[in-house]
């Protein structure tokens, strides 16, 4: 990955969706990087990360 979040094939196509919808590389990557967190922290791994392993 580079260091914008994108793929290695993003430079090869300088005309890539992302940049014909004007929407900024960064700003297409943070969509990417914020669900995992909030799906993977459930409340009960939150308030206790110890009940998590248990529950795995």
């Amino acid at each position: 990955m580079t260091d914008d979040g994108k793929q290695p094939t993003a430079p090869d196509a300088p005309d890539a969706p992302d940049a014909d919808d004007g929407e900024p590389k960064l700003a297409d990557a943070v969509p990417e990087a914020v669900p995992p967190a909030p799906i993977d922290a459930t409340p009960a791994s939150v308030s206790d990360p110890q009940a998590a392993l248990p529950e795995a």
